[in-house]
């Protein structure tokens, strides 16, 4: 992800941060990446309040050993 992401204000002005990313990976679990990102951008949109000022990009990958 980019600073776009971790940098993102919320209407009280505190920052999504590392700390954001990080609840929305634990509440996602074992799930798929797309559910993951879903996971992580929803809550992003929850904080932000749907105003995005800022260019943002998120990828997520899930490894997968055989």
């Amino acid at each position: 992800f980019t600073d776009g992401i971790t940098e993102a204000r919320g209407l009280d002005e505190a920052m999504f941060q590392h700390a954001g990313v990080k609840k929305s990976l634990s509440a996602a679990g074992g799930s798929s990446a797309r559910e993951v990102l879903e996971a992580i951008w929803s809550d992003y949109e929850r904080h932000t309040g749907g105003e995005n000022n800022d260019d943002r990009t998120l990828m997520v990958m899930r490894v997968v050993e055989s």
